[in-house]
């Protein structure tokens, strides 16, 4: 009995407590106290309001994806329009045409293509030429020829040949000799027209790369800008202390420039560019003599691949120094260096483009422009003609080459066309002789022009100076 009663009591107590936790108050985080009918009602708030937020992401999401594939469908049919019309016009524009049609077409670009090409002119037509189209259509002067299209490509793309005086051969020797130097001159000519300015006494229409319409105003720059081109003449006359190149060393190197120009038949432009190169080089940085050698070489390299069409390779070059030091890498870091030096401006004034104006005639003599071209080539090796203008020693090589072979006279033509006259050139042309007349010092350059190719010039004029020019100057004295 007693343990019924006990399990009884326990119950008792047990189900009082239930009651009492159900009615006592719940404690918030805060420590305030919270009814359970309140949390039940704000737990109800919460989930009403999260399932609001839901429902708004998931309409404004819906909308946008609407409005997507309504533009995408609207850029499509768009699109189509846009293709459909295209393709309307050119059905419209392009229709097939029947057989007569298409025969006539042909026959009109073929008539089209009979007809010379007219000249590139610019907007302002230039006051020399303005007559020629003061009609409204173009009309050619009077003393201009009509060639036919192939007679035209010929012209263009042939050298002058040059004419030369066979009366004054004697021998078969010198038959030989000048027809040995006629193709050289043809050769170096024909190269040299890819790459120069291409003069001819009628103005080639034809032609519209020769822009002759331009042509006083490109030597007019030529002129004005050659001043800016030109190298120190006082770069070796400096203290001796500071500057260990001196003007023997450099005709030295000159002459093996020259040697090794000549042995790769490089173009004539190419040995003076080199030359020009190596003395703005030298008038700006200082030497040393075991690197001059290097600096030369890196001047012919550039030269090279500035003029020529095909240049050397550089093991070609490395192999012409005969020096084991200098390597692949020395040569492209010097050409380098010489570039930011210059500022990688070449472009020069060369006396080839001034000796071609001046004597710019379709027969010219072939004696006169050799001589002309060796007298030139003096200003190379001689450090005296570094300050003169390519231009002018264009002019004196010319002026002297016709003395020295009795050969025309300077007509005020061949003085307009130069620029200078005869009392300008008499200076020159005596530096010239005055170089001629001392000892052979530059064996390369002499062997050069002493060729049969060359016409033997160096042992001509050798002989011309002994027996004309100090014998002269002796009966002076």
């Amino acid at each position: 009995m007693e343990n019924q009663g006990l399990t009884l009591r326990r119950r008792d107590l047990r189900e009082k407590d239930n009651v009492d936790k159900e009615n006592a108050p719940v404690r918030s985080l805060g420590g305030r106290k919270m009814e359970s009918s309140t949390l039940s009602s704000q737990k109800l708030g919460l989930k009403t309001q999260r399932s609001a937020l839901l429902d708004k992401c998931m309409n404004k999401r819906k909308r946008t994806l609407t409005e997507k594939s309504n533009n995408r469908q609207n850029d499509t049919q768009q699109t189509n329009d846009d293709v459909k019309a295209f393709l309307d016009d050119n059905a419209e524009r392009y229709k097939s045409k029947d057989q007569s049609q298409r025969q006539q077409q042909q026959q009109q670009q073929q008539q089209h293509r009979r007809q010379a090409p007219l000249p590139i002119l610019p907007i302002i037509v230039p006051e020399h030429i303005r007559h020629c189209f003061a009609s409204g259509s173009y009309v050619p002067p009077a003393d201009m020829t009509s060639p036919t299209p192939s007679q035209a490509k010929v012209k263009s793309s042939a050298a002058p040949v040059p004419t030369i005086d066979r009366s004054r051969l004697s021998t078969e020797d010198d038959k030989q000799v000048c027809d040995a130097a006629l193709a050289y001159e043809v050769k170096q000519e024909s190269r040299a027209r890819q790459v120069r300015l291409r003069e001819n006494n009628v103005m080639d229409w034809t032609d519209p790369l020769l822009v002759a319409e331009y042509e006083e105003d490109i030597f007019e720059h030529l002129r004005k800008s050659e001043i800016t081109t030109l190298g120190s003449p006082m770069y070796a006359s400096n203290d001796p202390l500071e500057n260990e190149i001196t003007w023997k060393m450099r005709g030295v190197l000159i002459d093996w420039v020259v040697e090794v120009h000549y042995l790769f038949q490089l173009l004539p432009e190419t040995l003076f560019l080199a030359v020009n190169i190596i003395d703005r080089f030298l008038s700006k940085r200082t030497v040393a003599v075991e690197k001059l050698q290097l600096v030369g070489l890196a001047a012919l390299f550039i030269a090279t691949k500035f003029e020529e069409v095909a240049a050397p390779r550089i093991r070609d070059f490395i192999f012409m120094t005969d020096d084991e030091n200098i390597k692949e890498e020395d040569l492209i870091k010097a050409e380098r260096f010489v570039l930011q030096v210059l500022d990688y401006k070449l472009c020069f004034s060369n006396p080839l483009n001034f000796l071609r104006r001046a004597s710019k005639t379709e027969d010219y003599d072939l004696h006169s422009r050799m001589l002309s071209k060796y007298f030139m080539e003096i200003s190379c090796v001689d450090h005296r003609f570094i300050a003169i203008p390519p231009s002018k020693v264009a002019a004196a090589a010319l002026w002297l080459s016709q003395r020295m072979l009795a050969n025309g006279s300077w007509t005020p033509e061949i003085a307009r066309l130069s620029g200078y006259n005869s009392s300008e050139l008499k200076p020159i042309a005596r530096l010239m002789l005055d170089f001629l007349s001392q000892p052979v010092a530059h064996d390369a350059f002499f062997r050069k022009w002493g060729s049969r190719q060359l016409m033997k010039a160096s042992v001509f004029v050798r002989n011309w100076v002994t027996q004309y020019y100090k014998n002269k100057g002796k009966r002076r004295q």
